[in-house]
């Protein structure tokens, strides 16, 4: 099982969530962030500190054969070509317990 972060711009989380719900995600977490970046820009003629962007964190947990799937269909909606477009993280994971059911593994997903 692997766990997929991804932050993406918080206007394209309604997108997203109905491009996984297709390919048959049907939870995820989703938390209010902000990107702050530390880098100041000349505008006109004058130094400007960028200001935070709201954000959306996704935190999703798949079978391994799901993790591809999972990147194409967010990185097919996020994708806009410039440096706000977000990134994705992918990490393994041990084990999954559903805590009502007592279900571990893929059949706790």
């Amino acid at each position: 099982m692997k766990r997929i972060e991804a932050e993406i711009s918080a206007l394209q989380l309604h997108d997203v969530r109905e491009r996984l719900h297709l390919i048959g995600i049907a939870g995820m977490t989703a938390s209010a962030c902000s990107a702050l970046r530390s880098r100041n820009e000349i505008y006109r003629g004058a130094m400007a500190t960028t200001a935070p962007v709201e954000r959306i964190r996704l935190d999703i947990v798949v079978t391994d054969d799901m993790v591809d799937s999972v990147v194409r269909a967010v990185v097919t909606v996020v994708r806009r070509d410039d440096g706000a477009d977000g990134w994705i993280s992918i990490a393994p994971i041990h084990e999954v317990i559903r805590i009502s059911t007592g279900e571990s593994g893929s059949d706790a997903l």
